[in-house]
């Protein structure tokens, strides 16, 4: 379960794929599979959004 107080003081971040997979202790895959995680693609590169991802999963996967 997400606490509560790693919503409020976490910083801003984008994070990679990878770094998104170790932070949530998944697997990369998992985050490919999941097609509506909240991302910012730049060309190919594509980051992920901390507190948006939180949000997201605190929702329970439901996109705003």
């Amino acid at each position: 379960m997400i606490k509560k107080t790693e919503l409020t003081d976490t910083p801003d971040e984008l994070l990679t794929k990878k770094d998104l997979a170790r932070r949530l202790k998944i697997s990369t895959r998992k985050i490919e599979l999941d097609t509506n995680l909240p991302k910012i693609v730049w060309g190919r590169n594509v980051r992920y959004d901390w507190r948006e991802v939180l949000a997201y999963l605190r929702n329970g996967g439901a996109s705003n």
